[in-house]
């Protein structure tokens, strides 16, 4: 690492997967990125080139660098070939950044934590999902509990990964449950910092007058109030519930519509055809609208009128924040963070994880209250407003990599 000026922190931040494929994760270190040169840092993404038509290297609005590895490989098996891409790369251009910023460590955390120890650059290791410091990711199944067998055989492999990430390694976490996970690793408290996913809250704001009835017109949806889900159709999001709860929901005479924006992306845990037949096979395909990736949700959010979100395990959970600050209720989980990050009765509507029950009464306690929905997103967008701007997400991101690399230096 080099003396630069610290007030210019150059920040690698190394994720991979990164917009335009999409998810909470992948939607929320673009924005960083972003915030965080807006900011006064230098930010080069580096990341996988998990797509063929994906460019090798681009800039994006405003000043984000953005370089893609290596060949597409398959949705399951690309993330380890990214390894000794990745390596070669950071070889190269270790000596152009200060500090390392790793979104996500389960495959990369071990090799790169090397690297950059090496290059004597700080590396901040950042969980995206829960399980990634106890190896639950390894053994645990979305919808189905602990696999044993990969249990015993693994474990002994993320001891042996964690006392290397302890040693030479920082963490942000950006919830108390992931603190906790840190913690019960054996990660000392001097080395954890904890600061919150941020929202735009220009980009994600209540439609302004006129534009909600527009949107719908635009969407073509229906007079009747409409629920919305965003984010992966993946495993572990709860969407089979979601689908269950919608069907009592319309059984029970409940008006309106289901809309799911995202997809599965091509991934391994991807639900996407799945609950596309289910839909048709239970003649719901009226009732329910699958809009595929957009770059545009929060179109959608502004349109809707209250969002749904049965996730089964969250380390943040950004889209129901996403919501919020668009002025919706939000009906979800006290799966993980969801439980500090979307109060109940004041951003939105608490129900137990797989009570599809539970959701469907959550559904049509909304759907007949207007004002009870005005309330709850009012109260949630000005919560939102208060505690996860980007613009206080990203300077405590900068206070606390120059603070490492200060100490680096000495």
């Amino acid at each position: 690492m080099t003396d630069s000026n610290l007030s210019g922190v150059r920040v690698a931040l190394v994720i991979d997967l990164f917009p335009p494929i999409v998810g909470g994760a992948e939607t929320h270190a673009r924005d960083l990125a972003g915030a965080l040169v807006r900011a006064g840092a230098t930010v080069t993404v580096l990341t996988r080139r998990a797509r063929a038509e994906l460019l090798e290297q681009e800039t994006l609005d405003p000043g984000v660098d953005v370089v893609r590895i290596g060949s597409p490989g398959s949705p399951r098996w690309g993330k380890y070939r990214f390894i000794p891409d990745l390596l070669r790369e950071w070889k190269k251009r270790s000596a152009d950044f200060d500090l390392v910023y790793l979104c996500g460590f389960r495959v990369l955390g071990w090799p790169l934590t090397g690297a950059a120890k090496k290059s004597g650059v700080p590396i901040v290791l950042r969980a995206e999902v829960l399980g990634e410091m106890s190896g639950d990711f390894v053994w645990g199944r979305p919808g189905r509990g602990e696999s044993r067998m990969l249990k015993i055989l693994f474990r002994p492999v993320i001891a042996w990964r964690n006392r290397r990430l302890i040693r030479d390694g920082h963490f942000l976490a950006i919830s108390s449950v992931v603190t906790e996970e840190y913690q019960n690793a054996g990660v000392q408290d001097s080395r954890i910092e904890q600061i919150p996913n941020g929202i735009d809250t220009e980009r994600f704001s209540p439609p302004v007058v006129g534009e909600k009835s527009r949107l719908r017109e635009e969407f073509d949806f229906p007079e009747e109030p409409v629920f919305l889900y965003s984010g992966k159709l993946n495993r572990g999001k709860g969407l089979p519930d979601l689908l269950s709860a919608w069907r009592q929901y319309v059984d029970g005479g409940g008006e309106g519509l289901l809309v799911l924006v995202g997809s599965g992306g091509g991934q391994f845990l991807s639900e996407e055809a799945a609950l596309i037949r289910r839909v048709e096979d239970e003649g719901l395909s009226d009732r329910v609208r699958f809009t595929g990736y957009r770059q545009d949700v929060e179109r959608w959010l502004k349109a809707a009128d209250v969002f749904v979100f049965p996730s089964e395990a969250e380390s943040f959970g950004l889209a129901p924040l996403e919501a919020n600050a668009c002025g919706l209720p939000v009906i979800c989980t006290p799966a993980g963070a969801l439980a500090e990050t979307v109060p109940d009765g004041v951003a939105g509507v608490r129900v137990p994880v797989g009570d599809v029950t539970a959701i469907c009464e959550a559904m049509k306690k909304l759907a007949g209250n207007s004002a009870l929905r005005d309330k709850i997103g009012e109260q949630a967008r000005a919560r939102v407003m208060a505690e996860y701007s980007f613009t206080a997400v990203a300077d405590r991101h900068l206070q606390w990599f120059e603070q490492l690399c200060k100490e680096a230096r000495s």
